[in-house]
């Protein structure tokens, strides 16, 4: 049995976690709702919680930092959701903290869950398209605005997607739009790849394009099927030639899976795809952005 707590569990990400663990019946569930900056409930409930208590974090950005304090005090494993941290400066803390006291710590970049983008993975590390040329995501919408900007709310989906693939999220601004002093619109680079991110577009786009020098991916959100391109630069065509639509069968939640993979890890130095030592640099390169 895995003794877990959730810290907001009222918000929208926490509501959906409190649905994934409370459909496992090996997991008995705590829920802390905190009032403002009073963390007292949470300090309470992990004085008495187990050893080898696991605690979700699902709150905004700002209220991480303090939290994650608090889970390190008392030796409790922690995931917080994405942005990690709302600063360089505390994730180097915290990571630092957490890697003197031993204490696995993961972030939720949900799309490493995701069934899908793990295929896309394996496919890349099998050579379907030959060596990885360049990366296009574009993640538009229209709504859902955040104080803290489209690049803080947006980007780290695909900055930790790209980080997978590649092994780097390193990216400069390229431009933005700003409303009262917030970017609702951006784009970034990296040296192979870029990123566009919108919250004021006219159409709902979720789509990662991987190009390699014998082929290429797309995927767009929501979709189950992979498509693979003839793309060959030395083969000039006049037109792409879709070769074929890889499936993903696997149609877990990325979030349920998430959960069952942190629940199990217990040793730092073991493998978790979502480390806090991983999604350093993520939040690293978005700070340099602002």
């Amino acid at each position: 049995m895995y003794n877990v707590v959730l810290v907001g569990s009222q918000g929208y990400w926490g509501k959906i976690l409190k649905r994934n663990l409370l459909s496992r019946s090996d997991v008995k569930l705590d829920c802390v709702d905190l009032a403002g900056e009073d963390h007292t409930s949470l300090e309470e409930v992990l004085s008495q919680a187990v050893a080898g208590t696991k605690v979700f974090i699902a709150t905004p950005p700002a209220t991480h930092y303090p939290l994650a304090k608090i889970c390190l005090d008392h030796g409790c494993s922690f995931i917080v959701e994405k942005p990690a941290f709302d600063s360089y400066a505390k994730c180097v803390e915290i990571l630092k903290e957490a890697e003197d006291k031993q204490i696995p710590v993961g972030v939720d970049h949900t799309f490493l869950f995701h069934p899908t983008v793990r295929k896309i993975a394996k496919l890349l590390n099998s050579g379907v398209i030959g060596d990885v040329n360049y990366i296009q995501s574009d993640r538009l919408g229209f709504g859902k605005f955040q104080p803290c900007g489209v690049f803080w709310d947006l980007l780290p989906h695909d900055l930790s997607i790209i980080s997978l693939l590649t092994g780097s999220s390193n990216c400069r601004l390229v431009n933005s739009y700003n409303i009262d002093g917030v970017p609702f619109v951006g784009q970034v680079a990296g040296s192979n790849f870029s990123v566009n991110v919108s919250w004021i577009s006219t159409e709902k786009v979720r789509r990662l394009t991987v190009y390699g020098d014998q082929g290429a991916i797309k995927w767009d959100l929501g979709s189950p099927f992979i498509e693979i391109y003839d793309f060959n630069i030395s083969r000039p065509s006049t037109s792409l030639v879709l070769l074929s639509k890889a499936e993903c069968k696997d149609t877990r939640e990325p979030l349920a899976i998430m959960i069952d993979e942190f629940l199990k890890w217990d040793n730092p130095d073991s493998y978790f795809i979502s480390r806090l030592s991983d999604a350093v640099s993520i939040v690293k390169n978005i700070e340099g952005l602002i």
